[in-house]
């Protein structure tokens, strides 16, 4: 346990080192913050750097492990298909809880004024990536191929930016980019990855992997769709 957390202190300082080192390229350069300013994010870098080698080890201690234990055991289950709902309800628990999700919609609200609430996108999102984690286990567990969940995922993505307000598309666009973070990745391979390992039938490898690509889609369908509500509901009011 140790020598993982210091294998993980390690690693996060060498992530974290080039932005450090430009951070103060651009103070003495360009910014030059006040010693109060730069005093607060110095402290931050420390904070971030603190929680961010918790939460690695933490998730490699037992947040990966847990879900690939848990995907095999499902895997050997008469009950296997219970992973489908199951997975819908983590994938929006995990979406509620991820941080990137929360900045995007944050920002979202105060960006458009409160127009676009902070919860309303949340459990949009999350709804999305429950969706997709369900899909992704129904997959494995009747070895479809990706390309029959993807394609035309993504075509519906191209057809419905056409019809939707442009501000829409780039909201669901960022939306498939922020469900994809630490906590919904960390869990979804793993767990898929156990499951494919457990059924006799699939490729670890084939069925294993690709999974994101199913949790970036369907977020962006989702926030789509609320933004066709908006417009359609935006067009009927100018009718009235």
């Amino acid at each position: 346990m140790i020598l993982e957390l210091l294998k993980n202190a390690k690693e996060c300082a060498v992530a974290l080192l080039p932005l450090i080192v430009t951070f103060f390229v651009f103070q003495l350069l360009i910014i030059k913050m006040g010693k109060m300013s730069l005093k607060r994010v110095l402290i931050g870098v420390v904070i971030s750097y603190v929680g961010l080698v918790i939460l690695i080890s933490g998730l490699n201690y037992c947040y990966v492990p847990v879900a690939k234990e848990m995907g095999i055991k499902f895997a050997k289950s008469e009950y296997r298909f219970l992973i489908v709902p199951i997975g819908f309800l983590l994938g929006f628990v995990m979406t509620k809880v991820e941080p990137s999700v929360k900045v995007l919609v944050t920002n979202i609200e105060h960006a458009s004024g409160g127009a676009l609430k902070r919860n309303l996108l949340a459990n949009t999102m999350a709804v999305g990536v429950g969706i997709s984690l369900g899909l992704a286990m129904l997959k494995i567990l009747l070895n479809i191929s990706l390309w029959y969940i993807v394609v035309p995922g993504y075509i519906m993505i191209i057809l419905l930016s056409f019809v939707i307000d442009e501000k829409f598309t780039a909201i669901a666009l960022d939306a498939g980019g922020v469900t994809t973070g630490v906590m919904t990745t960390t869990f979804l391979l793993p767990l898929a990855l156990g499951l494919a390992e457990g059924l006799p039938w699939t490729n670890t490898v084939i069925d294993g992997f690709g999974l994101i690509a199913i949790v970036a889609m369907t977020p962006i369908i989702m926030v789509m769709l609320l933004g066709a509500m908006y417009q359609s509901k935006k067009e009927a009011k100018k009718d009235e």
